[in-house]
């Protein structure tokens, strides 16, 4: 068990763990998707992206079920330490968390963007500037690429309470890794590395299947303030299902 190793060897096992599903396991599973949509397209009115899209994520879905059951039971984290169960009434705070972590993470972004503007070569006289009026409107953009694509493709193709289902089913899945499984699983070495190690692969797990570091800006700073957020908040009360409200919260409203 995990659990019981010593904290490098577990910090190294749990690390490989993470980059073979996150990089390995799910490249798989998109190329997976990738050939049934290229023989589905015949038979949907959606484009062959959209298809895909819807594809990539329910499979995604699938696997990161699968991670979650096989990893907790390596982990030799206990059922009951995963903070499954708590009181419902904190359930509605966690949707006014997301929007305060959105915000923030929204007015950092537009420090960086604006810190990036001002660090290019100043446009010429008489140069259009109508590519650079909106700089903090391009990087959202951009944002939308990558693996973010998938939950909109389901948005666009699914009813939405299905679209919702998934999303929220993947979104579960990882809170229940990098928060109730990570920083149980690495709690007994101290509050310090329980808290930055779960975070700081949480982070890096943004950057996955993104295709520009344009494209990854504010998935990672999204990701930074939540990794310390809900790294604090079930560090104090270990009860998942309000992060996982506000990681659903935080995840529709920036990105649908």
């Amino acid at each position: 068990m995990l659990v019981q190793l010593p904290l490098l060897i577990r910090v190294i096992l749990v690390a490989t763990l993470i980059f073979a599903y996150y990089l390995g396991v799910k490249q798989l599973l998109f190329v997976a998707a990738r050939m049934l949509a290229l023989r589905l397209r015949r038979f949907s009115r959606h484009s062959r992206s959209e298809v895909q899209g819807v594809l990539e994520l329910s499979f995604a879905v699938i696997g990161h079920i699968v991670f979650v059951v096989l990893f907790f039971a390596v982990s030799g984290v206990q059922l009951g330490d995963l903070g499954l169960d708590g009181p419902p009434l904190l359930l509605p705070l966690g949707a006014l968390i997301g929007i305060g972590e959105l915000a923030v993470a929204m007015f950092f972004c537009q420090l960086i963007v604006t810190g990036l503007d001002r660090s290019r070569v100043p446009v010429a006289v008489g140069a259009s500037s109508a590519g650079t009026a909106n700089p903090t409107s391009s990087w959202m953009s951009a944002s939308r690429a990558g693996w973010v694509r998938h939950h909109i493709s389901s948005f666009q193709v699914l009813p939405v309470s299905l679209s919702i289902t998934l999303s929220g089913a993947q979104v579960a899945c990882e809170e229940i890794v990098f928060r109730s499984l990570l920083i149980v699983l690495f709690q007994d070495s101290g509050i310090a590395v329980s808290f930055i190690i779960p975070g700081a692969l949480f982070v890096i797990m943004q950057v996955f299947f993104m295709p520009s570091a344009r494209a990854a800006m504010f998935p990672v700073v999204g990701g930074a303030i939540m990794a310390v957020v809900h790294g604090i908040l079930f560090t104090s009360v270990p009860f998942v299902w309000p992060l996982i409200v506000a990681h659903v919260v935080f995840f529709y409203i920036a990105v649908l």
